[in-house]
């Protein structure tokens, strides 16, 4: 529960404060950033939308 409002941005300020490699960070970002979700109810799918916050799981 704890990561499903997680915000994208502070998230990498924090990795960037911290120290982290820019690489590191750049994978963080591309692993978490231009994500979509939809819903599948049997044969149908509906429109696709973007995920802004939240950590896959």
């Amino acid at each position: 529960k704890a990561f499903d409002t997680l915000n994208y941005e502070i998230l990498l300020f924090k990795l960037k404060h911290y120290g982290l490699h820019s690489s590191t960070i750049q994978l963080c970002q591309h692993y978490l950033t231009n994500r979509k979700q939809y819903v599948q109810i049997q044969d149908t799918k509906f429109s696709q939308l973007d995920i802004n916050i939240g950590v896959p799981q």
